[in-house]
């Protein structure tokens, strides 16, 4: 057995002024000192590292996806839309498309549909009666140009056919504000405005019936919504 080691380190233990330079695996004594802010600090990075994006947070607890459904305020006959500044329902979002449109239809969609192939059931583009608690889809809005990414799909309790319009006058939820590309308007809904600040303010874009692409104008500045037949 080799007893060098310990018997240098007898040595060093006597003769510490020696400057005995022994590798006993204890923490160098030269290096930096850390303080407790600065580990905080880095302890901060780190938790900012392992968390998730806040973009891809969604309001219900374990969803990853950005699917979101919200309710716009339906303007009566014989009532300017310029004048409603009611706000709209709390958004909701969801990890998947189908899910989102079963909340606020009642249809079922395959559990692999994509928003940019929707269309709603008959019963709900014509006014008629509607299944129980189920909305008219008045329009899906789209992140990307084309009709791709996230999607925002707003309902109403009445189609374009009975209602002067329907409004969104903001999203409620800053993520969608300032994101829209494109965009699709159901529900005898022919004309989708989109304005550039909300209640209705600012540069205004008429989609129509659809648009693969509001315009530079709007290209991610839209911050609030109107849908007339």
């Amino acid at each position: 057995m080799n007893h060098i080691p310990r018997f240098t380190a007898l040595l060093c233990l006597h003769f510490f002024t020696l400057g005995c330079d022994v590798d006993d695996g204890a923490p160098d004594r030269d290096a930096p000192e850390v303080s407790d802010d600065e580990l905080s600090d880095l302890e901060a990075i780190d938790d900012e590292r392992d968390a998730p994006d806040a973009a891809d947070e969604v309001t219900l607890a374990g969803d990853r996806g950005r699917h979101c459904v919200v309710e716009a305020t339906v303007v009566p006959e014989g009532v300017d839309p310029a004048d409603v500044r009611a706000a709209p329902s709390e958004m909701k979002c969801f990890s998947t498309f189908a899910a989102a449109i079963f909340s606020v239809t009642g249809e079922r969609l395959a559990d692999d549909a994509t928003p940019d192939t929707y269309e709603p059931s008959a019963t709900l583009t014509h006014d008629g009666p509607t299944p129980r608690a189920a909305k008219y889809v008045s329009g899906v809005e789209y992140q990307y140009g084309g009709y791709g990414g996230k999607s925002l799909t707003v309902s109403g309790s009445a189609s374009c056919l009975t209602a002067s319009a329907l409004v969104l006058n903001h999203f409620g939820d800053l993520w969608w504000d300032d994101r829209i590309s494109s965009a699709r308007a159901y529900s005898g809904c022919k004309h989708s405005y989109h304005y550039e600040h909300v209640n209705q303010g600012g540069a205004v874009r008429d989609c129509g019936s659809y648009c693969d692409h509001v315009g530079d104008a709007l290209q991610n500045r839209t911050s609030s919504l109107r849908w007339t037949k």
